[in-house]
């Protein structure tokens, strides 16, 4: 669909609004009533608030919250079952954003052909006191197609308080963000962190939980870009010993893109004790392909007596591939502000291109583009084309005072690309800015 008809087609649809407080020109007081009453491609608006998990199933919504501080998404409780919020099954074309919320508990993406952005949320995974089993990931995608931006993610902790003198009793953390069975995940401008194993109070050898991988990987595509990534700590029980750290970054299968500038960072969980455990490294690798475009990697912190680990286990790891162009939309983004596009770390006077799009995508660059492209590969459109500076940035400012209606809670897609004499073209990461009101 092109962007005139898209805009058309989005002029028609209907804005709600959401607050726990009800009142005059409120439409619904809790989530799961008002995504079910939407249609595809309908407008959510949230109040700042505390507010009910909810399940999107079917069609796209936009969801835009007040902000992560004072929009709360929770449950009464926040343990390893509570059913979180799931979006699912998506029907091809439609894309679900969720913007300015804070999730505690966890989040899942799946389906096929389910597409979906996040922006500015947070998500605290769920707590459990369940001994030595993997807790629910804070942020779970399978099998979809998801783009997060600007975003903190943090994986659940394990919970020993209760576990007594119980010899098992070793809760692990939850990872941070899991992608599954063929997903596509693209995080840009991020934290995302391990959760820590637990600390208890018991005896009998037991050593604490396991700290787990900020980032899981499996048979998946996953480009990390622009983030901080951690895994947790691993965590110590009295007289039992201490367990190890979690990998920043777990790869079982499938392929991940790590890029960004010298502030960007993979590490390891620290390690709470003395031996045989040891903190995690920065990138675990298990039949899958992992490459690393200038961004440190480093393991956690080895204690005294512990076993000291590699910065990269696994062969399949490609560090200091060529640096990739970093992405970034500040200002203040409203019908009355402006937008700054900013564009760094890319060759001296090299001509670059910034495109955006209405739907994301993840598709191989193939022979002329280094990276993946991030946008529609169909309806995207030149915003601005030039050559950096000697610094290898540029930095445009817009005014959005003369914006269409059509374009007030439309999220869009930005991404950058920057040439590179040796013949291609260098991707830079993708992001989303919404214009609000």
């Amino acid at each position: 669909m092109t962007f005139p008809a898209m805009l058309a087609c989005l002029l028609l649809q209907n804005t709600w609004i959401v607050d726990d407080t009800s009142g005059p020109g409120v439409d619904f007081p809790d989530l799961p009533p008002a995504v079910a009453a939407a249609a595809d491609g309908d407008i959510l608006l949230v109040s700042p608030g505390t507010y009910s998990h909810f399940t999107l199933t079917g069609k796209g919504l936009r969801i835009f919250g007040s902000g992560a501080s004072s929009t709360i998404v929770s449950d009464s409780n926040p343990a390893t079952l509570a059913p979180g919020t799931a979006v699912a099954d998506l029907p091809p074309g439609s894309v679900a954003h969720v913007e300015g919320l804070r999730f505690t508990g966890s989040f899942t993406v799946s389906g096929g052909a389910t597409q979906a952005t996040l922006a500015d949320v947070e998500v605290y995974g769920p707590y459990s006191t369940a001994p030595n089993s993997l807790l629910t990931p804070a942020l779970h995608v399978n099998g979809a197609l998801v783009e997060i931006a600007r975003s903190l993610i943090v994986g659940g902790s394990g919970f020993g308080f209760g576990c007594g003198f119980i010899v098992a009793c070793s809760p692990p953390g939850g990872v941070g963000l899991s992608a599954t069975n063929g997903a596509l995940v693209h995080v840009a401008s991020s934290v995302v962190l391990g959760g820590n194993g637990s600390n208890v109070t018991a005896f009998g050898g037991s050593p604490g939980g396991l700290g787990a991988p900020g980032v899981w990987a499996s048979a998946s595509q996953v480009w990390i870009a622009d983030s901080t990534i951690r895994g947790g700590h691993g965590g110590c029980t009295t007289g039992g010993g201490c367990n190890a750290g979690g990998a920043g970054v777990f790869a079982n299968g499938g392929f991940v893109r790590i890029s960004g500038d010298s502030t960007s960072l993979v590490q390891g969980g620290n390690m709470g004790g003395g031996a045989p455990y040891s903190p995690g490294p920065g990138i675990s690798a298990t039949g899958s392909v992992v490459v690393v475009h200038s961004v440190p990697v480093l393991a956690g912190v080895c204690r005294p007596s512990c076993i000291p680990v590699p910065a990269v286990v696994g062969s399949a790891v490609t560090l200091n591939a060529p640096p990739l162009p970093v992405l970034e939309v500040s200002g203040t983004l409203t019908t009355t502000g402006t937008a700054t596009i900013t564009l760094s770390n890319g060759l001296p006077n090299a001509a670059f291109v910034i495109a955006l799009a209405a739907a994301p995508g993840f598709v191989p660059g193939g022979t002329f583009f280094l990276g993946e492209i991030l946008l529609d590969p169909v309806n995207w459109y030149v915003l601005a084309i030039g050559s950096l500076t000697p610094a290898g940035d540029v930095s445009l400012t817009l005014p959005l005072t003369a914006i269409p209606p059509g374009f007030v809670h439309l999220p869009v897609l930005l991404q950058g690309l920057a040439f590179d004499p040796a013949g291609f073209w260098r991707l830079s990461n993708a992001t989303v800015a919404t214009i609000r009101p």
